[in-house]
């Protein structure tokens, strides 16, 4: 039994050469790209962000993380209003909103 902290530098070298070569087709379109319409499809559809925002393939990832984010708020609000003799305020907003 082996522990390995950096497990990538551990890959046996044929399966990084392996790899390589699959990778080496698409470094000329990935560095001349301008834009995700520019990529092929193959490339096109491993994009999960262009320029700062989620590509549209996966837009999904944002509706989920507001649910998460929904879900964590309604726990932490139960669990307080469920402790005995206590109050629960939400405030919400900026300290500058009017």
């Amino acid at each position: 039994m082996m522990g390995v902290d950096i497990l990538p530098s551990e890959l046996p070298r044929e399966a990084s050469t392996y790899f390589g070569d699959l990778l080496l087709p698409y470094v000329p379109a990935l560095a001349t790209a301008g834009d995700l319409e520019t990529l092929p499809d193959s490339l096109r559809g491993a994009v999960v962000t262009d320029n700062g925002a989620i590509a549209p393939l996966y837009s999904y990832i944002s509706g989920m993380r507001s649910e998460r984010e929904r879900g964590l708020k309604q726990t932490q609000m139960a669990q307080m209003a469920a402790a005995e003799g206590s109050s629960v305020f939400r405030l919400t907003g900026h300290l500058f909103d009017r």
